[in-house]
């Protein structure tokens, strides 16, 4: 049997990826028509941060964390509650006799405290994951003003977010590890370039000094 080649969209991307790299060599060449414009359009500061390892080091972030853990309690509690009626009556119907009267009724009622079981278990959970997306669409609106804010402080004029420390995958399919590769924002950046203390410390500074 043979080993097939790359598909269409594996030469696909591929081929993006060689275009990518000729077009960067064509600007970056000594022959290029546009080097002397960029040469003389002067240096851009760049910095990086990254992203994981300031989201771990956010002191807002462990107490938003806290203040879902409660909630998560207080829902589990309501879901204990209402687990431990179904059990209730499970147990009420183990004891009755086939031919009891009430059997039926209890069984209908059994099925229904079950659905309403479900129906709010996943209901806790929708609730509990928008609100893990709202906490966290409001701190990365921080982040962004932080950002920003140490850019003007510091002189930088773009600053991105450094995801070169993040390793592939050992196991993935040719298509997965295109779409990998091809969302890579930072191939390599120096320690000089690394901002995140900086960011980390100014919204530490920030949150801390907002506690009542």
């Amino acid at each position: 049997m043979m080993i097939r080649g790359i598909s269409n969209s594996g030469r696909a991307g591929v081929v993006a990826l060689v275009i990518a790299a000729i077009g960067l060599g064509m600007a970056l060449g000594p022959g290029s028509a546009d080097a002397s414009a960029v040469r003389s359009a002067g240096a851009t500061a760049v910095a990086a941060v990254d992203l994981a390892k300031l989201l771990d080091g956010l002191d807002e972030r462990a107490a938003l964390e806290a203040d879902l853990n409660k909630q998560i309690e207080k829902r589990q509690a309501e879901l204990d509650q209402i687990a431990g009626e179904v059990k209730k009556m499970n147990d009420d119907i183990a004891v009755l006799k086939e031919d009891d009267p009430s059997r039926i009724e209890k069984i209908r009622d059994l099925r229904i405290k079950e659905v309403q079981a479900k129906a709010m278990r996943q209901f806790i959970q929708e609730q509990l994951s928008v609100e893990k997306g709202r906490m966290l669409a409001d701190l990365y609106k921080k982040i962004q003003t932080a950002v920003c804010d140490i850019a003007a402080r510091d002189g930088w004029d773009l600053i991105l977010i450094d995801d070169s420390s993040l390793d592939l995958p050992e196991m993935a399919t040719e298509q997965q590890m295109l779409q990998l590769i091809l969302s890579r924002r930072v191939l390599c950046a120096g320690g000089s370039v690394d901002v995140t203390d900086e960011v980390k410390t100014l919204m530490n500074n920030r949150f801390n000094a907002a506690k009542p």
